[in-house]
């Protein structure tokens, strides 16, 4: 199979059954989950230089605010509605920061990947790491928490969590 069949191979049959198990919506490479006034949304971004021998993709991810969704039916959810975006290093742990499948810019996988190793890896980066610390934010305050984390985005979010209201 090549890279890009790999990949799809892996969005159909473990991502998205993933997360909708975990009670999110889809369309395309976009996820969401509706909680309060916010929506907790996760986009798959491929990278323009991907071939089909050679797939790399990263994961934004945060919180939309639901007054600023651009769908006003609430029915479609995407990476362009998030605040805030943040790549999954932002979700997952120094420790996977790095690894044999993923680099500076997200996830890499080629025509001859071994995808049981990869999903291995990708598993314990999404199931340990970035679902856990998603789910956490389960409220508008634990969401200005995370924020807050991040010094260039602190004051921004608290801004458009004001509007939202």
């Amino acid at each position: 199979m090549t890279a890009k069949e790999n990949q799809e191979v892996l969005i159909k049959t473990y991502l998205k059954p993933l997360l909708k198990e975990n009670g999110y919506k889809t369309i395309g490479n976009n996820w969401w989950k509706k909680s309060e006034t916010f929506f907790c949304v996760i986009n798959l971004q491929n990278f323009s230089f991907n071939s089909k021998d050679t797939v790399d993709f990263c994961f934004n991810i945060g919180i939309a605010l639901e007054k600023f969704v651009a769908d006003k039916t609430k029915k479609k959810v995407t990476g362009y509605d998030i605040a805030i975006p943040c790549r999954e290093q932002s979700f997952i742990s120094k420790d996977r920061q790095e690894h044999k499948f993923r680099k500076n810019l997200g996830f890499h996988i080629e025509a001859n990947t071994n995808m049981e190793d990869f999903k291995t890896e990708f598993r314990i980066d999404f199931e340990q790491n970035i679902l856990p610390k998603l789910e956490s934010l389960n409220s508008i305050e634990k969401c200005i928490e995370f924020y807050d984390k991040m010094p260039l985005w602190k004051d921004t979010f608290r801004k458009l969590v004001e509007k939202n209201k």
